[in-house]
């Protein structure tokens, strides 16, 4: 071999080894972490496949609530409406009504109201400091000064917004330049539209008493969450519990309401703040190592679920999540992981605190929930493992 041909492989290896130093590691390499983990949900209250596991098991829905919220009582309340955010900061909106209806001018005194055509479709704007009406030819067939009130004109009708409809009345609130669209509605009949999304309605063939629970439960929710200050009571969606209107009806989840018309929990004579939640693989969690609060709720403590482990498809997670150190430190900010170590656990085993630290030995704290937010995780009932290079 010449002494050139041997200087330039020689150049060539140390180019090619300098480069393989400077690459990063290969993800077979790169140390990896398994979540593994059960159920689905904050954890706290009344677990639904426990419910649902409950009710299979024979027990009705008094027993259901009175294991879940420790010490509370059942209640009955008067009747009454809430009210439902249905839209929020709208510039204009698409309404209509198959039955007679009305526009109602609120601030007026008395009241005036001006009724629509059945069937009629109007598309509301505002204007000024109130509303305009006009119908499909762009013609204005109502303006109202301030705050108004869409209605049918009799118990039974509904009005859709875009393409969805309600029971009720729709309230047309000023809103910074747009406009909030509130149902206000029978409690009871806003739990015909409340219970079908949190609960399957197909549970009501094998289990009524679990739609029963979730009925009472969600009743007492809204009632607890009565905002009179306000403009609204209830948000439609997880901020407060999902409500879909007429649309998602269902002859299992209306009679399960009618079974519990009007039950609440109490505690101290006021109603609860009824926490419910998808899974709890094993046990619930008590509510002070996941909503702090000033306010005691003793009825919001860890319990046994026997029942999650038969029913739910959440109570071991599969396929198990695994992140790369790369991805965790992307995800969550820290650099590049190198260790995962849980800091304070709660009763249920759920993580409250955990410690990583990066490749360069930095170490950051973050709360269960914020992991499970940035991995996308069901539940923070998990424990880490390390896999693959050191």
């Amino acid at each position: 071999m010449s002494t050139r041909l041997h200087q330039t492989k020689w150049c060539l290896l140390t180019t090619l080894l300098a480069a393989s130093a400077l690459a990063p590691a290969s993800s077979a390499a790169e140390v990896r972490f398994k979540f593994n983990g059960g159920g689905f949900g904050h954890g706290v209250g009344m677990p639904q496949y426990g419910a649902y596991g409950a009710a299979r098991a024979g027990w009705d829905a008094t027993r259901i609530v009175g294991y879940f919220y420790r010490g509370a009582q059942l209640a009955t309340i008067q009747p009454g409406a809430v009210r439902a955010l249905i839209t929020s900061g709208r510039a204009r909106a698409a309404v209509s009504s198959a039955a007679a209806w009305q526009i109602v001018d609120e601030q007026a005194q008395p009241p005036t109201a001006l009724q629509l055509a059945a069937g009629a479709s109007y598309t509301v704007t505002r204007e000024g400091a109130g509303f305009a009406l006009s119908d499909q030819n762009g013609v204005v067939a109502a303006r109202v000064p301030g705050q108004a009130r869409l209605q049918p004109m009799n118990a039974d009708g509904t009005l859709t917004v875009g393409a969805r409809a309600y029971r009720g009345a729709m309230r047309l609130v000023p809103a910074g330049a747009g406009m909030d669209l509130v149902n206000v509605v029978d409690i009871e009949q806003y739990l015909w539209g409340v219970v079908p999304r949190e609960m399957p309605s197909k549970w009501g063939d094998d289990a009524a008493a679990a739609l029963q629970a979730q009925a009472i439960a969600a009743r007492t929710y809204a009632v607890a969450g009565l905002r009179p200050d306000r403009p609204f009571d209830l948000y439609p969606d997880q901020r407060s519990q999902v409500y879909g209107g007429v649309a998602d009806e269902d002859p299992r989840t209306t009679a399960a309401v009618g079974a519990t018309q009007g039950q609440v929990l109490i505690y101290d004579g006021r109603p609860i703040t009824a926490f419910f939640f998808s899974s709890s693989g094993g046990r619930t969690e008590d509510v002070r190592n996941v909503f702090p609060s000033d306010r005691e709720m003793p009825y919001l403590v860890s319990v046994p679920d026997p029942f999650d482990r038969l029913y739910s498809p959440h109570h071991r997670w599969k396929p198990t999540p695994i992140f790369t150190g790369t991805r965790l430190g992307s995800l969550l900010g820290t650099g590049v992981v190198r260790s995962v170590k849980v800091l304070e656990r709660g009763q249920s085993g759920r993580v409250i605190r955990l410690q990583l630290t990066n490749r360069r030995g930095i170490a950051s704290v973050r709360t269960g929930a914020q992991i499970r937010k940035a991995l996308g995780l069901r539940d923070t009932l998990f424990r880490v493992t390390k896999a693959g290079a050191p």
